[in-house]
């Protein structure tokens, strides 16, 4: 899998970009998760980053991944928890990979064994902005881990 770490004041930049296209900063929530004013999300009060989003759509971990796969270019990141995605990279890091490679790493048995992407929570969006995939924590019993999605054209909802 090739990937690139990027720089970061490029990623630190990029991250604020995807805050401020797709999170609601009149949720009621939005203090408590953006507390610490870094743009990393993940407050003490346990709050994560998607639960102020705005305008998403709930769907399936399949449909994301099947989503995930036909994205050419995809920028990853993930809440300020106390686990980083990797062991050598720092909440104020920025991934740069293709969509379909994520997808492999996120559809593989191993993939939290192995501790590449160890996070709970990660979110994925295209250079643009104009899309994003949030792969959560949350279970719901009879239909597993929930994902959100900006798309709104989505074969396999929830």
């Amino acid at each position: 899998m090739n990937y690139q770490t990027l720089p970061v004041s490029h990623a630190r930049s990029l991250r604020r970009s995807f805050l401020e296209k797709f999170i609601d900063k009149r949720r009621d929530c939005y203090r408590a998760v953006m507390c610490h004013g870094d743009s990393y999300g993940a407050s003490a009060h346990k709050k994560s980053l998607w639960e102020a989003f705005s305008g998403y759509n709930i769907i399936s971990r399949k449909a994301a991944l099947a989503l995930l796969s036909t994205m050419p270019e995809v920028y990853l990141t993930w809440d300020a928890s106390p686990a980083n995605i990797s062991r050598n990279l720092q909440k104020s890091r920025l991934i740069k990979l293709s969509g379909k490679d994520l997808s492999a790493v996120l559809s593989s048995n191993e993939y939290r064994s192995e501790n590449v992407f160890c996070t709970e929570d990660i979110y994925v969006f295209t250079p643009d902005l104009s899309q994003h995939i949030t792969f959560t924590h949350e279970y719901v019993k009879g239909y597993g881990h929930i994902c959100l999605t900006s798309i709104s054209e989505v074969s396999d909802p929830y």
